[in-house]
């Protein structure tokens, strides 16, 4: 035997490990470079195959746990995911973004151990979160980001906190506000209480300053317990609208969301044609579908 070479799965894993070397001795995995993810984000993007079941796991959990976000889709498959990477940096005010692939072969996810979408990753004008393949996949592309999900849906949750968290998060500053204006009250009080005892001792003749403090007091005690109501009441509403706004609501009462082929959602029947793919989204999944026949 003159040479030996390694075939199939076990060429790709040498290259694999080599790579992964190479790379670590660069420092792009560096724990110090990963930047923190933005803890409300405005525009999220998503760097993944325009159709499929990718896509719309990250839609749906986004939907249902934080409706506040744009989302901007990437419409790249894998042979060019440095293109889109590109884009994405040419793009303004995007807070973070999500590269995501369903899982595969070491063969289907070799392209996130290429090293230009390695240094693509590294190069992110923000902070990037890996969502490739199932919990066991690791790529080269798992260790340049920022931040690993094990899952594309894991990845969406991730990114975003649930606005019923953010919720509850508002509706606790009603009893904190309770509580300091009370004891602010209370402290209030007191001193004045002192005061009095202390004009007392001087000056017995106190009483009618020391009815006009307790008046002062109650007026005071009065007004901060208006204040606490009015505070209770714009929280309250403040909850209302967020929960208003929460697709799963409106979802829950029997409509629908339509989207296109890029993921985005659909405002009108004349975006379709005979024979285009489209989502509709329920309250409790979704569907894959084609247009037969559009009547606008």
């Amino acid at each position: 035997v003159d040479q030996v070479e390694p075939d199939g799965v076990g060429a790709l894993q040498q290259a694999y490990e080599e790579m992964r070397k190479r790379l670590e001795s660069e420092g792009l995995f560096e724990l110090d470079r990963k930047r923190t993810l933005p803890e409300l984000p405005s525009r999220i993007a998503v760097i993944t195959s325009p159709t499929g079941a990718v896509i719309q796991d990250i839609i749906n959990v986004l939907a249902r746990r934080y409706p506040l976000a744009e989302i901007i889709q990437g419409d790249r498959a894998a042979p060019e995911i440095v293109l889109a990477f590109k884009a994405l940096n040419a793009m303004a005010d995007i807070d973070v973004a999500i590269v995501a692939r369903g899982g595969g072969s070491l063969e289907d996810l070799w392209a996130f151990n290429e090293e230009i979408v390695a240094r693509a990753i590294f190069a992110s004008n923000v902070p990037m979160i890996s969502a490739i393949g199932h919990e066991t996949d690791t790529t080269i592309a798992d260790f340049v980001a920022d931040r690993r999900a094990p899952t594309p849906s894991a990845a969406a949750e991730i990114v975003a906190p649930d606005v019923r968290d953010l919720v509850a998060y508002v509706s606790g500053f009603t009893s904190r506000i309770d509580e300091i204006i009370s004891r602010n009250i209370r402290d209030s009080r007191t001193q004045f209480e002192m005061a009095i005892d202390r004009m007392n001792l001087r000056a017995p003749d106190t009483q009618l300053p020391r009815q006009r403090v307790d008046d002062l007091l109650a007026r005071a005690r009065l007004a901060g317990q208006r204040l606490v109501e009015s505070s209770r009441l714009r929280l309250e509403t403040v909850e209302a609208s967020l929960n208003a706004l929460g697709p799963a609501k409106i979802l829950g009462r029997g409509y629908t969301i339509t989207r296109l082929a890029d993921g985005n959602a659909a405002t009108s029947a004349k975006q379709f044609s005979t024979g285009d793919k489209l989502g509709v989204t329920f309250a409790d999944g979704s569907v894959e579908t084609t247009v037969d026949e559009v009547d606008s």
